[in-house]
């Protein structure tokens, strides 16, 4: 029976094999992707203040403001997200 109409017949065993074993290929790959993308955000995020100010010529009291109110609603949703958790509402996954 050909089984050239199936997916898995387009990948070979030697082609989902990985360095670490029990990790595919393509999960492999995706974790250094999600690995890359993740160092080039921490490196860009430092340079957003030097951007606003010297660039866009930004008073850095807007720097400050704009930074705060990042703060503020990062720890407010982590805060609601972290009680919604607890008290059961968010039991949609188990």
């Amino acid at each position: 029976m050909p089984t050239a109409g199936l997916p898995h017949a387009r990948f070979q065993k030697s082609e989902l094999d990985s360095v670490i074993p029990g990790i595919t290929r393509p999960v492999f790959i995706l974790a250094i992707v999600s690995f890359l993308t993740d160092v080039s955000s921490e490196m860009i995020y430092p340079l957003v203040p030097l951007f606003l100010t010297s660039v866009l010529g930004a008073p850095l009291v807007a720097v400050g403001l704009i930074e705060g109110i990042a703060e503020g609603t990062a720890s407010t949703l982590k805060t609601a997200s972290g009680c919604q958790t607890e008290c059961g509402c968010a039991s949609r996954w188990s």
